[in-house]
C-alpha cells in the first residue's frame, strides 16, 4: 500500500455525486495516472448519462479524470494564447493610435501655423485699411441707422470737431474734452455732437440714400473759423449678410479749392467780357461828358451865384463830373493789363495813403490805428496800383461808418514769402446773403449816385493781375445781432525776390 493514496475524496465524491445522477467536478488524491506513479491531485468531471437502451431504474455516470498539471498547462497554453493576442491586439491598437495621435498632432500644428498666418494676414490687412483709412485727405466715417458714429477717421475729426457742440451749448461733450480723440465719438448720436440745422441736413440726405437703397452724392458748405469749406460727399449702404442696410459709409472731400479756382475763372473771364464792354462804353460817353461839362463851366460865367440859371447849371455840372467819374472808372477797370516787372515799397506806400486820408478821417469822426514794423521787404508790383487797391478798401470802410464813425486800423506785417496788408474798419460789416457778389462789377450797396459797383472788382483785377490775393472777413448786425460789426480785408503779396 501507498500511504500517501487515500480513497476518502473519490469514494464521498461517487457515492455523494455521481451515484445520486448529478453533475459537476471535483479534486481528489491519487497516486497513479497512465503509468506515471506518484502522489498528485488530480481533477474529475462527471455527468449522468440517460439513455433508453439502459433499464428502467437504473443510473450510469460517467467521469473523467485528469492530473491537476496537466490541466494547468494546457490551460495555460490557452491562456498564454489568449494574453499574446490580446497583447499583439493592444500592440496593434497603441502604435495605430500612437500614429492616429502624431497625424492629428502634425495636422493640428499645421492648422494651428495656418490660423496663425491667416490671423497675422487679417491683423496686416487690418492695419493696412487702417492706414489707408486714417491717412486719406478725405474724410472717411461711418454710421448706423440711428445716425450713432461707429469711425470717424483722422481728417474727420480735424474738420468736425470745428462743429462740436459741447455740454455747454446742450450737446453732450464735456466742455474740457480733447476733440482730437476718435474715441470720444464713437457711439454718440450726431444730434448730441451738432448743431441742429446740420443735423437735420444729414438726416436729409441719409433718408435719400436709405431711399434709393445705394450710393447717394451730394455737395453741402461748412463754416469753420470763419472761412466756407466745401465738401463733396457719397454716402453708400453697407449690408449684412442677408443683404439687410445696417450702416452707411460717408466719404467726403473738400472741394473748396477747386470750386474757387472754378470761381476765379468765372470771375477772369467776367471781368474780361466786362472790361471790352467798359472801354468801348467808356470812350463813346467821353467825348460828349467833355462837351456838357465845357460848356456847362462857360454858361456859369454868364450869371452870378445865387441865379437860377446859375444852381441849375451847378447840378449839370455836378451830375456831369459823377459821370465823367463813372467813366474814369470803367476806363481804369479796362486798362487792367499784364502786371510789370516793378516792386513796391510797402511802407513808404502806405505812409503816403495815411498822409491823404487822415485829415478826410478826422472830418467823419474816425480813429486811424496803424500797426507796422519799421522794414518790410519789397514785393512785385506797380506803386500807384497798389496805392489804388488800399484806397478802394479805405474808402468802403469809411462808407460803412459813415453814420457813427469807428475805428480804422491799417496793419502790414511779413510772414514767410509773404506780405499782409489788412484794412480794417468797426461799421455796418457785410451780410452773409452778399459776400458772393461783393467782387462782382457794378456790384454796390450804396445809394443810387453814390457809387458806381467797380471799386472792389477793380481791387480784384489788379490783384490777379499781380498774383496777389485778397480775403475778407465780416460780421454784420444782420447776422450775429449779438457779435461786434466789422470788416476785415487782407491782400497778401509774395515777397520779391531778386534775381541772381
Amino acid at each position: 500500500r501507498r500511504p500517501y493514496i487515500k480513497f476518502t475524496q473519490i469514494n464521498r465524491i461517487m457515492k455523494d455525486l455521481m451515484l445520486r445522477g448529478e453533475e459537476g467536478v471535483g479534486v481528489y488524491e491519487s497516486g497513479w495516472h497512465r503509468g506515471i506513479e506518484g502522489q498528485m491531485s488530480k481533477l474529475i468531471a462527471f455527468t449522468p448519462v440517460k439513455s433508453g437502451a439502459l433499464a428502467l431504474g437504473s443510473l450510469w455516470s460517467v467521469a473523467v479524470t485528469a492530473p491537476i498539471s496537466e490541466v494547468s498547462v494546457t490551460v495555460r497554453q490557452v491562456y498564454i494564447r489568449h494574453f499574446a493576442a490580446e497583447a499583439a491586439l493592444i500592440a496593434v491598437m497603441f502604435i495605430f493610435g500612437l500614429l492616429v495621435f502624431i497625424y492629428q498632432r502634425r495636422v493640428s500644428e499645421a492648422l494651428k501655423a495656418r490660423v496663425k498666418q491667416t490671423e497675422a494676414d487679417l491683423q496686416e490687412t487690418e492695419r493696412v485699411y487702417q492706414r489707408i483709412v486714417e491717412q486719406a485727405t478725405d474724410l472717411i466715417y461711418i454710421l448706423d441707422l440711428e445716425m450713432r458714429v461707429v469711425l470717424f477717421n483722422r481728417h474727420s475729426i480735424e474738420i468736425f470737431s470745428n462743429l462740436v457742440v459741447t455740454e455747454k451749448d446742450g450737446g453732450v461733450i464735456p466742455e474740457q474734452a480733447d476733440l482730437s480723440r476718435g474715441e470720444l465719438y464713437v457711439g454718440k448720436k450726431l444730434a448730441g455732437l451738432f448743431r441742429p440745422a446740420d443735423v437735420e441736413f444729414m438726416r436729409r440726405q441719409i433718408d435719400r440714400a436709405l431711399e434709393r437703397k445705394a450710393s447717394y452724392s451730394f455737395e453741402q458748405t461748412l463754416t469753420i473759423r470763419a472761412r466756407k469749406v466745401h465738401l463733396s460727399t457719397k454716402l453708400i449702404p453697407i449690408r449684412n449678410d442677408r443683404g439687410e442696410v445696417y450702416q452707411l459709409l460717408g466719404i467726403s472731400r473738400d472741394i473748396t479749392e477747386r470750386m474757387e479756382m472754378e470761381q476765379r475763372i468765372y470771375n477772369t473771364e467776367k471781368l474780361a467780357s466786362i472790361g471790352t464792354l467798359a472801354a468801348g462804353v467808356a470812350h463813346e460817353i467821353n467825348n460828349p461828358l467833355a462837351i456838357i461839362l465845357g460848356f456847362a463851366d462857360l454858361m456859369l460865367e454868364r450869371f452870378p451865384p445865387g441865379h437860377p440859371e446859375y444852381e441849375d447849371l451847378k447840378v449839370i455840372e455836378y451830375n456831369a463830373n459823377h459821370a465823367k467819374k463813372v467813366v474814369e472808372d470803367l476806363l481804369g477797370f479796362a486798362r487792367i493789363t499784364e502786371g510789370l516787372e516793378d516792386t513796391v515799397d510797402i511802407g513808404h506806400s502806405m505812409n503816403t495813403v495815411i498822409n491823404i486820408i487822415k485829415n478826410t478821417l478826422m472830418t467823419k469822426k474816425i480813429q486811424l490805428v496803424t500797426e507796422s514794423p519799421d522794414q518790410l521787404p519789397r514785393v512785385r508790383g506797380d506803386t500807384r496800383e497798389f496805392q489804388q487797391v488800399i484806397f478802394n478798401l479805405i474808402n468802403n470802410s469809411m462808407a460803412s461808418m459813415e453814420k457813427s464813425g469807428g475805428t480804422l486800423t491799417l496793419s502790414t506785417h511779413a510772414e514767410g514769402e509773404w506780405v499782409h496788408v489788412s484794412v480794417t474798419d468797426t461799421g455796418v460789416g457785410i451780410p452773409d446773403r452778399i459776400k458772393a457778389q461783393i467782387f462782382d462789377p457794378f456790384f454796390t450797396t450804396k445809394k443810387v449816385g453814390e457809387g458806381t459797383g467797380l471799386g472792389l472788382s477793380l481791387c480784384y483785377g489788379i490783384v490777379r493781375k499781380y498774383s496777389w490775393k485778397i480775403f475778407f472777413t465780416s460780421s454784420s448786425a444782420e447776422d450775429h445781432p449779438d457779435q461786434p460789426t466789422g470788416t476785415t480785408f487782407t491782400v497778401s503779396m509774395p515777397i520779391y525776390q531778386t534775381r541772381e
